[in-house]
């Protein structure tokens, strides 16, 4: 997951402006920061730094911020709102990576 987040980075120039966004959020948790990166190329920065989990985690509120990472799974399937395996899966891999800094 790491790689791709960076593979991410590499590959739109756009990611490097919004880069320090996200750089001031998280020091010294490398792991909740890679998620964090991997949510917003899902989201978007302005999605994640406005999301649930980015306030909880900059509070020192790890747990809770990273629990907030599986919001956000769902899509419209024949005009009603369900939860997408692929989405949940990739959020659960993005809080699972988040919580080992807490």
């Amino acid at each position: 997951m790491r790689r791709h987040a960076l593979n991410a980075l590499q590959m739109d120039p756009r990611w490097l402006d919004n880069l320090c966004k996200l750089s001031r959020l998280l020091p010294d948790r490398d792991h909740a920061r890679v998620a964090a990166v991997n949510l917003a190329n899902n989201i978007g920065v302005s999605g994640y730094c406005g999301s649930t989990a980015a306030p909880r985690c900059n509070a020192g509120q790890n747990h809770v911020g990273c629990d907030a990472m599986l919001a956000g799974d769902t899509a419209r399937v024949g005009g009603v709102l369900r939860p997408v395996r692929g989405l949940t899966d990739r959020h659960q891999r993005e809080r699972a990576l988040c919580l080992q800094d807490s």
